[in-house]
């Protein structure tokens, strides 16, 4: 699918929409501000919403590794009847957003509102746009669009997606999986919350590597994606230098580095496919697999630099545990501890199949928690600091 955007006028702003898991509004924030500090932003459930020019809104597609899409806003009103959302819909400037030979594809949710039959606002709006291309006199080409139409409240937003793809798809490169692999949306916030507030050189260790996604997100992090995102093929651009100057995305300066990545896992199919992975990806970051039982493994020498940690393990579901699985995640810290003395480690790990406090290390303490999903199961990223080893941060 490809997608061609107007740019208009460079001295007007646009407004856009990242669209992110639940809980993980904090994190996108932050990310998008080390890309673009100047950017004013705010959150709300489930996204982020800021003004830019548009070209530097669909540029983000390439940056930002949290989202899982990025929307442009077209047009916000009160709407109560069908009628009139066919009317305004057919009354909007297409062409100042986006090529108007393109069919539609309409994406619908109704909360709190009189028009709350999903397939028929669909229909409404594409018979809408369809009325608009009739009385310009344009026919509808085989490229395409995704309208995102949400009524709340009585009120419609209109969007236009520019991502094409779902964020969390890399490159167009395939990727080899484990039993149960971690979106990369989820890792990608996870290391933001690691990260935060660190200054100096550190090594990254994920101890039940998977597919490796924590090491290739973490290699990625102040990296745009190279991505050849189908949405940012662009029509009639008029740059205004003066206006976008403000705006200006650059990779961000970390006050942290990471300097080496270290994966450990038992499976052995499972840590080849880490090995390909993190192999196509030409990394600039040096990086070590090793085949190891974190449970039984000898404990690794004194570093000489910090170490982070980062994990997710088994909730239970598609890889068994046998016994309680809360001592199962306490023995986990406890091995962890012993084997890589971690400054910060951070793990994600089931809500709901946790009863009680866990018992930490001595020298652990909870840092912070948030809540989310993974694949609509409710989790906790509990990201603790261990004092014994803090270096200064």
């Amino acid at each position: 699918m490809r997608i061609r955007f107007s740019f208009g006028s460079f001295n007007s702003m646009d407004k856009f929409y990242l669209i992110v898991t639940p809980g993980l509004e904090d994190l996108a924030q932050k990310e998008l501000l080390r890309w673009a500090p100047l950017i004013e932003s705010e959150i709300s459930h489930g996204g982020v919403h800021f003004e830019v020019p548009r070209r530097v809104g669909l540029e983000l597609n390439q940056c930002l590794k949290i989202p899982t899409r990025i929307l442009m806003r077209l047009s916000e009103f009160r709407c109560r009847d069908f009628p009139k959302l066919f009317k305004k819909t057919s009354e909007l400037p297409w062409e100042e957003w986006i090529h108007p030979n393109v069919q539609v594809e309409v994406v619908a949710s109704s909360s709190k509102s009189r028009l709350n039959i999903k397939k028929r606002i669909q229909s409404t709006v594409e018979e809408g746009f369809l009325a608009f291309q009739k009385k310009k006199k344009i026919s509808a080409g085989s490229e395409s669009a995704k309208i995102y139409v949400r009524l709340f409240e009585d009120i419609c937003t209109l969007s236009v997606d520019t991502s094409g793809e779902r964020l969390h798809k890399r490159s167009s490169v395939g990727k080899h999986v484990g039993i149960a692999p971690l979106r990369e949306t989820l890792a990608a916030a996870m290391l933001e919350d690691l990260l935060e507030g660190l200054t100096g050189n550190f090594q990254l260790i994920d101890p039940m590597v998977g597919s490796g996604t924590f090491l290739m997100e973490a290699a990625l992090k102040n990296k745009p994606l190279g991505k050849d995102f189908s949405s940012l093929v662009l029509a009639n651009s008029q740059e205004d230098s003066s206006t976008e100057e403000s705006f200006k995305i650059e990779e961000p300066t970390s006050p942290w580095n990471l300097e080496k990545l270290k994966g450990f896992e038992f499976d052995q199919k499972t840590l080849h496919a880490a090995q390909r992975n993190l192999e196509q990806m030409n990394l600039s970051i040096p990086f070590l697999l090793r085949r190891e039982n974190v449970f039984e493994m000898k404990p690794l020498p004194t570093p000489d630099e910090s170490r982070l940690v980062v994990c997710n393990p088994p909730y239970g579901e598609r890889i068994k545990i046998s016994g309680s699985i809360k001592f199962y995640y306490e023995r986990l810290f406890q091995v962890i501890d012993r084997n890589f003395s971690p400054f910060r480690a951070s793990f994600m790990l089931p809500t709901q199949k946790i009863k009680g406090r866990l018992q930490l290390p001595e020298n652990w303490k909870v840092l912070r928690k948030t809540k989310t999903t993974n694949g609509g199961l409710s989790v906790t990223i509990y990201l603790f600091e261990c004092l014994q080893n803090k270096k200064n941060s």
